[in-house]
């Protein structure tokens, strides 16, 4: 704008609404507690979803101790979702490898008794 001060003195402010705030805090906020590999790729310049959000599920998984299910990597990218074939393709093939490590674990000393 050409008058930033006089652009936020008129601008509209509004209250959240204590259900929705509540039910928000319930069902939709993430607790890092999974049970199940997880690969996250995220854009470190996303002007949609900041990149602190991976961050800040990253201190949650570590906090639930899941830290072995999670790999995140970052994208050093502009844009949401900036991602190329390759970054797509190297986190899946990631996660099949956390699946695949992950079943060795938990079937391979059944198969071995």
């Amino acid at each position: 704008s050409t008058d930033d001060e006089a652009l936020n003195l008129n601008v509209a402010r509004f209250t959240a609404d204590s259900a929705a705030r509540a039910t928000i805090a319930a069902d939709y906020e993430t607790g890092g507690n999974i049970a199940s590999p997880l690969v996250t790729l995220h854009t470190l310049h996303d002007p949609l979803a900041p990149y602190w959000h991976v961050q800040r599920l990253q201190v949650k998984v570590e906090a639930q101790g899941r830290t072995a299910l999670h790999y995140h990597r970052e994208v050093d990218a502009q844009g949401h979702c900036a991602f190329s074939s390759s970054h797509v393709l190297g986190a899946f093939n990631k996660l099949i490898d956390m699946v695949e490590s992950r079943q060795q674990q938990i079937y391979l000393p059944a198969i071995l008794h």
